[in-house]
């Protein structure tokens, strides 16, 4: 089977993500936490915060 003849179906959790992407601001959701998330100066470095809430 080749990949290009594969058919590209919506899972559930795509759907979800993209009603969560036209709901929720992201963005300012983003400015908000940042001031407060570690910034790994010590020890093993976090994740990034895009990361940790998409």
């Amino acid at each position: 089977m080749k990949q290009d003849s594969l058919n590209v179906h919506k899972t559930r959790e795509n759907v979800s993500l993209e009603q969560m992407a036209q709901v929720v601001p992201w963005a300012t959701l983003v400015q908000l936490i940042a001031p407060y998330y570690p910034e790994g100066k010590t020890g093993r470095p976090p994740f990034s915060l895009q990361t940790m809430l998409y």
